[in-house]
């Protein structure tokens, strides 16, 4: 019924477009605060909706991304990553930068930043999980896991995306180095782990001191 509804929104918008989103954010956050078998199909027809009626004025944020991702998370039961979860955080980070669609420009809010990182994280560490535990998916999850880790990076990279690390997304992409376990990772791994240091040196603030994960 919401899809459908949103499917019209560009001709039949009743009420504001912050309240519309507001809307669609707190039925994302129910249905990430309570688990169920279909919550991720859910949450991806709501976020497909979205993302085909951007002209509705309705704005599609972090937020929405990080819940619909939760949804699958938590309604995967065999501990495994759907392609469609895979495609939500994939979808997420190509929102970085271009296209005006820029959900992430400099000055972005701290909290978006936690829910990117968080994103990526959860989708990886699950990735890593399931390369672990079926030896047959091992090359395919970990491959995925690499794409999302090269794409983080470059947003983190990148001057004209406000996107940057906290210890969060560093402990994901230094177990995803963990995993590939060549000399090349390590050298990766050490160099970033140097690089997070510096940062935290250079800003106590920043939520990137590493830890015992690290």
């Amino acid at each position: 019924r919401l899809v459908g509804i949103l499917s019209v929104l560009p001709s039949k918008l009743l009420h504001p477009p912050s309240l519309v989103a507001n809307q669609i954010t707190a039925l994302l956050m129910h249905l990430a605060t309570n688990p169920r078998k279909d919550g991720g199909p859910l949450a991806s027809c709501i976020m497909d909706a979205m993302r085909a009626n951007r002209s509705s004025g309705v704005p599609l944020n972090v937020q929405m991304y990080h819940l619909a991702i939760e949804c699958w998370i938590k309604s995967e039961a065999d501990g495994g990553v759907d392609p469609s979860c895979a495609l939500l955080l994939e979808l997420l980070l190509n929102e970085g930068i271009g296209d005006g669609k820029n959900l992430m420009q400099p000055g972005m809010d701290p909290k978006d930043i936690d829910r990117v990182n968080s994103s990526f994280a959860l989708v990886v560490h699950t990735l890593l999980g399931q390369a672990d535990a079926y030896g047959d998916t091992e090359k395919e999850s970990l491959a995925k896991a690499k794409k999302d880790v090269e794409r983080i990076l470059q947003l983190h990279n990148d001057t004209r995306c406000g996107l940057v690390p906290n210890i969060t997304s560093t402990n994901a992409i230094l177990n995803v180095l963990s995993h590939v376990g060549n000399e090349k990772s390590a050298n990766e791994a050490s160099s970033l782990l140097s690089h997070v240091i510096q940062l935290h040196s250079d800003d106590s603030t920043r939520d990137i001191e590493p830890n015992t994960t690290s």
